[in-house]
């Protein structure tokens, strides 16, 4: 699944400046491993975004999917789609920051797990 950051920011509403370059596109890609999720989210972060504005743009991006992931898994999220973010270091070819995607199943919840490498 990708689209734009135009088309995601457009979609969430978000404010400009937590999207840096509408023409880069964002990378999410989330599958379903036994009672696990595991993935990838890369997109532009503009320098100097703060956490909070950050986490935001996180939960707007990975909300749809991970949702639909967890109802695949018969379970709902346990925490906010930011949490299940884990940033990588340094950027992609295309200057975007990536994050691992991680979370497991536990008592029909989906908890937030660091991937392992």
């Amino acid at each position: 699944m990708a689209s734009t950051e135009h088309e995601v920011a457009t979609w969430c509403n978000l404010r400009p400046f937590a999207v840096n370059s509408p023409s880069v596109p964002i990378l999410l890609e989330l599958r379903v491993e036994g009672t696990h999720v595991r993935g990838e989210l890369a997109l532009v972060i503009a320098p100097g975004t703060v956490a909070k504005a950050r986490d935001r743009l996180l939960d707007r991006a990975l909300l749809v999917a991970i949702t639909a992931r967890a109802d695949e898994l018969g379970s709902v999220l346990a925490a906010a789609p930011a949490s299940y973010c884990f940033v990588r270091p340094g950027k992609d070819e295309l200057g975007r920051t990536t994050f691992d995607v991680g979370a497991r199943i536990e008592a029909e919840r989906l908890i937030p797990e660091r991937p392992r490498p």
